[in-house]
């Protein structure tokens, strides 16, 4: 297939443990250890090999790769053709190893794709889709395949709210949904598959409209989503969200960041489990922060319970 009206959908999901995986060894597996084997505050897996008399290692990585829609730990690429059909490429490195359209119809131009996420804890990436009408609808995927689908038992939501991201706010290993309204206000959906399970506004008053969501990432280490939030000013302020509540908000001890820097991705860029910050400025240099929570007493409050404002 050579896709000509094609456009990337893409976004992160996180998952942790979930339903049993099997991953490769060597032969005749025995015996397993269990430690921090690369120092990243994560449990691995050391197993010992009796046949080929060796040792596997299998890291801790804690989350998926991004639009994993059929488990295997590689990234894939989600298309959407003008017509409204869904293709699906599963990667595997430089290779698809196979590609395909959901059996379904193509989907109507007015119903558009938001993000992906793991919503029912499978470890296999879901699609999130939201109607004009502000109607919200999953496909639960399994590769190719569509595993399940339906509309979250919600009422439309009005289209002054939109979707921010979709993170594990609530460390249960299935993917939430964030939500902002044009008057500032923050919202959560946590989910469980196609219901959602818990919702609501965090304890904080609605942030101004100078404050923009630049993306989320698990900067204490916690295995729950964060919110990164940066100011027109280019300051930048970090809610730890633990759920549908704010449990430490706070200030990086750093001067507001010129806007000719632009935050570009936010990943585990040093292995320690710890979300960091990628950025690049107008001229093309690329700096990275590597983060560390407030543990580390790198963070400060100025706004205390406030959080962000103009």
């Amino acid at each position: 297939m050579t896709p000509t009206r094609f456009r990337f959908c893409s976004v992160t999901s996180v998952a942790g443990f979930q339903q049993q995986t099997q991953y490769p060894t060597g032969l005749g597996p025995d015996s397993v250890a269990i430690g921090d084997l690369n120092g990243d505050g994560r449990l691995d897996l050391a197993v010992a090999n009796l046949s080929t008399n060796n040792v596997t290692v299998l890291l801790n990585r804690n989350a998926l790769a991004d639009d994993d829609f059929n488990g295997d730990l590689n990234s894939d690429i989600l298309w959407r053709h003008d017509s409204g059909q869904v293709y699906i490429w599963e990667m595997d490195g430089l290779g698809i190893k196979a590609e395909g359209a959901p059996a379904h119809a193509p989907v109507p131009n007015d119903w558009h794709i938001e993000s992906t996420g793991d919503f029912n804890g499978d470890l296999n990436s879901d699609i999130l889709w939201r109607h004009d009408s502000g109607q919200v609808y999953i496909w639960e995927m399994n590769g190719l395949g569509i595993a399940a689908e339906g509309a979250v038992v919600h009422a439309a939501v009005p289209n002054d709210w939109h979707v921010q991201d979709v993170g594990d706010f609530n460390g249960d290993s299935k993917s939430d949904i964030l939500w902002r309204n044009d008057n500032g206000q923050v919202y959560f959906w946590e989910m469980d598959g196609l219901a959602i399970k818990a919702e609501g506004a965090p304890a904080h008053a609605p942030v101004p409209t100078a404050w923009h969501i630049e993306g989320i990432g698990d900067f204490d280490g916690d295995l729950k989503s964060d919110i990164l939030w940066r100011h027109d000013t280019g300051q930048v302020y970090l809610w730890e969200m633990d759920g549908l509540q704010i449990k430490a908000e706070c200030a990086p001890a750093h001067a507001p960041v010129p806007t000719d820097w632009h935050i570009q991705d936010i990943g585990d860029y040093n292995g320690d489990g710890k979300s960091d910050i990628l950025w690049r400025h107008d001229s093309g240099q690329v700096y990275l922060w590597e983060m560390n929570g407030p543990p580390s007493g790198r963070c400060i409050t100025p706004f205390k319970a406030a959080g962000p404002r103009t």
